[in-house]
């Protein structure tokens, strides 16, 4: 079992977080310990269908026609050299075991992005929540999510 995190690029600016489930309820940072932590800077730049992103799990783009990018644009960067981004394309994370918390640092690649979409998922592949922020081209934003359930 695993669980899910999917990201959809949205393309209207959405100013507040919605909750499907009092479960998941967005949390600020918070520390974890480096081994579940990615800031992409091992991965070579390139294009992949899916990034063994964590040593727990894999980051995967939905669509078929595009890819993940491992790269050092569009700048500015939040943890130099790299950045990991959708192309045209929606990322999957998947971890190999349950997961409580969910974050990062998150921006738009592109001018007409102004939105992103977080869809939770338990380890049974049942929807905890959706939330939908904005994210903005030349600011790095967190966004992070609690499961408060048992």
């Amino acid at each position: 079992m695993y669980s899910r995190v999917i990201v959809l690029a949205a393309l209207a600016l959405v100013t507040a977080q919605q909750a499907l489930s009092q479960q998941v309820v967005p949390c600020p940072p918070f520390p974890a310990p480096a081994f579940l932590r990615q800031d992409y800077n091992g991965i070579a730049f390139g294009a992949y269908l899916s990034i063994n992103a964590f040593p727990l799990g894999v980051a995967s783009r939905l669509q078929p026609q595009n890819a993940l990018l491992v790269f050092n644009q569009p700048l500015p960067l939040n943890s130099p050299p790299n950045m990991m981004y959708g192309r045209g394309t929606d990322v999957d994370w998947q971890f190999l075991f349950p997961v409580r918390r969910f974050g990062g640092w998150f921006k738009s690649a592109h001018p007409t992005t102004t939105a992103a979409r977080f869809t939770l998922y338990d380890a049974t592949n049942n929807m905890l929540g959706t939330f939908t922020v904005p994210v903005f081209q030349n600011q790095w934003i967190w966004y992070g999510w609690c499961w408060t359930g048992t």
